[in-house]
């Protein structure tokens, strides 16, 4: 997913353990803007046999979280984040269990009230990276991600659910690994006529 996601954007990341985060914000006008370029990532998700689920806003964090919670809406604006993010729970963060336990047992569920800790008082309690992780979620401080790097090299295996004797029948695997070769080519900076 993240080889093909490459196609539509220059800055693609991992985000383990089932998602990937695009930059697209560099390539809207090149799709024709937001809501072309949405249906292409969905359609091609689903011809890639996934179910997907997006999450648009302007941090990585924040994009997750909107797609764990199926938030369709678009979020632009970093000042809006706040308010949008504020009823969605906690538990969709990736935060420590011990740390949500905790603010589970005093009545902190959601991302609002959260924030609404005293910083100083939170750092102490849950630690830095708790404060660190609700500061880039919302914004507030920069989100550095490592880039996907697609292989090296192209390597394609497609299994057949059962003997093949003839051309026509080998068609479907050999449209689907030149789609898959493609993609690789587009994400390295490549192409094939």
């Amino acid at each position: 997913i993240a080889t093909w996601a490459l196609t539509f954007t220059p800055l693609a990341c991992l985000a383990p353990p089932d998602a990937v985060i695009a930059d697209v914000g560099s390539s809207l006008r090149l799709f024709g803007g937001l809501r072309p370029l949405v249906a292409k990532l969905m359609a091609g998700a689903r011809d890639l046999g996934y179910a997907s689920r997006l999450g648009i806003a302007p941090t990585p964090h924040a994009a997750l979280l909107l797609a764990r919670a199926a938030h369709a809406a678009p979020v632009r604006d970093t000042a809006r984040l706040p308010a949008t993010l504020a009823s969605l729970p906690l538990a969709l963060l990736d935060l420590p269990e011990a740390t949500c336990a905790t603010l589970r047992e005093a009545g902190v569920v959601t991302v609002g009230q959260a924030d609404a800790l005293p910083r100083d008082g939170a750092a102490r309690r849950f630690g830095a990276d708790f404060v660190l992780h609700l500061d880039r979620t919302l914004g507030r401080v920069p989100d550095p991600r490592a880039p996907f790097v697609p292989p090296p090299r192209f390597t394609g295996k497609l299994d057949l659910p059962a003997p093949v004797h003839d051309v026509e029948a080998l068609g479907f695997g050999v449209h689907r690994l030149v789609r898959d070769l493609a993609d690789w080519l587009l994400a390295r900076g490549l192409g094939a006529v």
